[in-house]
């Protein structure tokens, strides 16, 4: 699986993140939420979510290697569900009654307080 020696490869396998690093690299594996050692499998594993990848690389930085999976997964997150929620950051207006909850359309609620 590994392609070079001692470089960290993360990987989208049954919609989970395998984690394929040495044995020297056991305690970064553990920085991170969620990972477990699979001692059958001899591998590590990680929920798969934004919060996981972004931690894999905050921990092994721009040695880790991102597998074909994990990153085709990764851009449709963050097409789909992360680039939309950061656009609501600087929307200042909204129409869109099931959006507004009844408090904010009666302005009730401030959202500078």
């Amino acid at each position: 699986r590994r392609e070079e020696r001692g470089v960290p490869i993360a990987e989208l396998l049954n919609d989970r993140v395998e984690v394929d690093t040495d044995y020297r690299d056991r305690e970064l594996v553990k920085l991170v939420p969620g990972a477990r050692w699979d001692n059958d499998a001899r591998t590590w594993w990680a929920p798969l979510s934004w919060a996981t990848c972004a931690q894999l690389r905050g921990v092994f930085g721009s040695e880790l290697r991102v597998g074909a999976g994990l990153n085709e997964w990764a851009r449709a997150e963050i097409a789909d569900r992360i680039q939309p929620c950061l656009a609501l950051r600087t929307a200042e207006d909204c129409t869109d009654p099931w959006i507004l909850t009844r408090m904010q359309q009666l302005g009730f609620y401030d959202a500078e307080s």
